[in-house]
């Protein structure tokens, strides 16, 4: 048997500025809320029109081999990315 594994970057979520609303009902964009934030697809095309705002973090994530980012609430500030008040 073989296994695949996916890479996943961990942001907090202070790093989605709150005029962005991942739990809006948009179907494309690839994305689930649970208790503590979203993961979040990285479809490129799809989040430089739909969250532009979060496009330099989500790039960073996919040079670093990650297909999904996970926006969580105690989730670490990435250093050189913007960062809002919640």
């Amino acid at each position: 048997m073989s296994l695949e594994f996916d890479k996943v970057l961990v942001a907090s979520t202070a790093h989605v500025p709150t005029d962005v609303y991942l739990d809006n009902g948009d179907t494309r964009l690839l994305r689930t809320s649970y208790e503590f934030g979203w993961f979040v697809y990285l479809d490129m095309d799809i989040l430089a029109e739909w969250a532009p705002a979060i496009a330099p973090i989500a790039e960073f994530a996919k040079e670093q081999g990650c297909n999904w980012i996970r926006f969580d609430r105690d989730g670490p500030f990435i250093k050189g990315f913007k960062v809002w008040e919640w």
